[in-house]
């Protein structure tokens, strides 16, 4: 079934994702700039859900439970398109020295903050750390890939135990120092311990939102019975998603505190720019969608309905969008609203093909079967 759905998406996908490919190739004309910056954006968020849903599978190895086995043809979907998302940031390695002040300006002409970075903050040196990223992701990928096949036996095994938990460890770290250079170097003056796993957690929920609305859209008869007598799996894996969700809003919620308690200009400075020239709108966007699925998942009856739990999931995915656009798009400062089409056509080429490309059951067989690593 789930291969149906993207099999009848993708020529769809597909057409949305060449108009914004060709809006985006229009833009360079305009304001080359902002379409840096919007790729940039849109390409952080498209390579966060395969990402995300290789975590997930690895967790579901250690930990078992009925929500794994109910959304994992949906992850491994997700997962398999890793390369693919990977080949979407490449472009954005022809946006180094322009995107970065610390990759083009002297030295000498930098805060004295960022001065001391330097020896971390080089070209080269981020090429080697992005190059080491990208090898972890796919041997984590290949990894997750096999461990979660359906040929893999249901309950959790020592051996596909430990290789998950190894894996969970990298992909933790390899996101962590991904945060930091993608997102956080960025803005070089700001300083924060939780980003990385502000973004780990981002991750894993929007790649629960989208596993959980794809699977409400697949279910075309009664909803299957969960771990426990008289519960849904709509119901499992809705309280999986509220405790992810309420995990990135603790995360987010610590790190203003801090920051508000600490009050040191280089941070606050963040915040600021994040509540002015329209930012305070997406702000307040941004915790209206948690605060409405938060709120909604407590209710038993919505989780007991595919339409609700579809349209709770869509509200979640939308609020990790929009926290990723919230948290690294305002860095580009010198770009202009005035062009926000752009960043729309950004992420429907992106989506788009990222859509099409898991529509394609060619596609999809060749990455998902390359999975050297036995369970």
């Amino acid at each position: 079934m789930n291969e149906l759905i993207l099999q009848r998406a993708a020529p769809v996908a597909g057409i949305v994702g060449l108009a914004g490919l060709a809006g985006c190739a229009f833009g360079l004309f305009l304001a080359p700039m902002q379409v840096a910056a919007a790729w940039w954006t849109a390409a952080l968020f498209i390579l966060g859900l395969p990402l995300g849903a290789i975590a997930l599978l690895m967790i579901h190895v250690l930990t078992g439970g009925d929500w794994g086995r109910a959304l994992r043809p949906w992850l491994r979907t997700i997962a398999a398109t890793l390369p693919v998302a990977l080949a979407m940031m490449l472009p954005l390695l022809l946006a180094l020295h322009p995107v970065f002040a610390w990759a083009h300006l002297p030295a000498e002409e930098l805060p004295e903050k960022v001065q001391l970075k330097l020896a971390y903050l080089n070209v080269p040196f981020f090429l080697l750390r992005a190059a080491s990223c990208a090898v972890a992701w796919l041997w984590l990928w290949s990894l997750a890939m096999s461990i979660s096949s359906d040929g893999a036996k249901s309950r959790p095994s020592a051996r596909r135990g430990r290789w998950a938990a190894v894996g969970l460890v990298i992909y933790g770290l390899s996101v962590l120092m991904f945060s930091v250079d993608w997102m956080l170097a960025l803005e070089p003056q700001f300083v924060s311990t939780v980003y990385g796993m502000i973004e780990t957690s981002g991750q894993m929920s929007g790649a629960l939102a989208l596993a959980t609305l794809l699977m409400s859209l697949g279910l075309t008869e009664s909803i299957p019975q969960g771990g426990k007598r008289g519960v849904l799996i709509t119901e499992d894996t809705c309280n999986m998603l509220f405790g992810f969700v309420l995990g990135w809003v603790y995360l987010v919620y610590m790190q203003y505190l801090i920051v508000w308690a600490a009050d040191l200009p280089d941070e606050i400075h963040w915040y600021v720019a994040r509540g002015k020239n329209g930012w305070q709108i997406a702000t307040w966007v941004m915790v209206a969608c948690h605060a409405v699925a938060v709120t909604a998942f407590l209710s038993r009856g919505l989780k007991r309905s595919r339409n609700a739990v579809a349209v709770l999931a869509a509200v979640v995915l939308a609020g990790h969008a929009l926290d990723l656009v919230w948290r690294v798009r305002p860095a580009f400062s010198e770009t202009s609203l005035h062009y926000a089409w752009i960043d729309v056509a950004a992420f429907a080429a992106l989506c788009g093909l990222l859509l099409a490309a898991a529509g394609s059951p060619r596609l999809i067989d060749r990455l998902a079967s390359r999975a050297p690593i036995n369970g």
